[in-house]
């Protein structure tokens, strides 16, 4: 396919552009995406407004790249980052410069701003691209997984590389390793609620920097349908430690058990919380339990048979705006924050 470069061309997105760039999205990720999702976290986010940019060859838009702010609170100071999402190229218009120009714009809209900091979690493919632009990375996240349902799972072998590596390797790991019991010390029961207040979501005393969640905040990312959150107050011995966020959807053919956000006020209580959570997806039908998880902080999940994905990994990258601040000391802490 023959493209003249200067054909393309860079531009704020427009509200009339919605339904493109969801087609758009729906072609690279083959997810479908709807405009009631579009709305809630693009067009009325509590922080600021969102930063969105187009690519359009010949009027058709064959890029997109929007940056979501983000409040966080790190030493009392109240920081906002832009965090990168839902990033996708045309195929047919891949490694042609489009994604530096638009990260340049958008640096350059971001200080406009007055925001801190931009960060990402980038896979393999656009990974050399941040750090050709000055990004830094501070390591990897991975998706560990658990099988739950292994026939079905080995039944969905053979329908794909990206299927069959995962399964392969979650079904080696279900064979080989042997599970630690967990005691019955402690007592922990998860409470299903409509919603999740602002003084259940308590800060991580070990963390130096993280989301600051306001009711308004809460309110724009949970207290929704779009996307189906179920919510769970946990309690360890009757008192109340701490909150999870699940979701069950669909991927490559099996039914998926995300947990999407968790705090508990004791890490040493987490095996209890792995061992109840765990019963509710089952209770689901789902077939394989997956997460997030930066790889110090997964020590009680490897115990209990989770594996570290062969196929899923993403760098935390960041890009400092606000040249007083030590990003290096919490942007792995980014990794266990809730991704748009």
């Amino acid at each position: 396919m023959n493209i003249e470069k200067e054909n393309i061309v860079i531009r704020k997105a427009l509200l009339t552009d919605k339904e493109d760039i969801l087609i758009l999205l729906r072609k690279v990720f083959n997810v479908d995406y709807d405009e009631k999702w579009w709305d809630t976290y693009y067009c009325k986010n509590p922080i600021d407004t969102t930063i969105q940019l187009v690519a359009l060859h010949n009027n058709i838009i064959i890029a997109h790249k929007s940056i979501v702010p983000i409040e966080f609170i790190y030493n009392k100071l109240r920081l906002v980052g832009g965090q990168s999402t839902n990033s996708a190229t045309d195929p047919n218009f891949r490694r042609m410069g489009i994604f530096s120009k638009m990260n340049k714009i958008i640096e350059n809209e971001a200080k406009l701003k007055n925001w801190d900091f931009l960060y990402s979690f980038a896979g393999p493919n656009s990974f050399p691209g941040y750090l050709k632009q000055g990004w830094e990375s501070k390591g990897k996240i991975k998706r560990i997984i658990k099988i739950i349902n292994i026939e079905n799972c080995i039944s969905k072998l053979n329908k794909g590389i990206i299927v069959n590596k995962l399964i392969s390797a979650s079904i080696k790991a279900y064979n080989s390793i042997t599970y630690k019991k967990i005691s019955n010390k402690k007592k922990c029961e998860l409470l299903k609620v409509e919603k999740i207040e602002l003084n259940d979501m308590k800060r991580n005393k070990n963390n130096i920097c993280e989301q600051n969640k306001t009711d308004e905040y809460i309110k724009w990312r949970y207290d929704n349908t779009i996307r189906n959150y179920d919510k769970y107050l946990i309690n360890i011995n009757g008192i109340k430690a701490g909150y999870a966020i699940i979701r069950i959807a669909e991927k490559y053919g099996l039914k998926a058990g995300f947990i999407l956000e968790y705090y508990l006020e004791e890490k040493k209580d987490e095996k209890y919380f792995i061992n109840e959570i765990e019963k509710i997806f089952i209770n689901k039908n789902v077939d394989f339990i997956t997460l997030w998880r930066y790889h110090k902080n997964d020590i009680n999940w490897k115990m209990l048979g989770y594996i570290k994905s062969p196929i899923f990994s993403t760098n935390i990258i960041y890009l400092k705006l606000n040249k007083k601040i030590d990003i290096k000391k919490f942007a792995f802490q980014l990794g266990d924050t809730d991704s748009y």
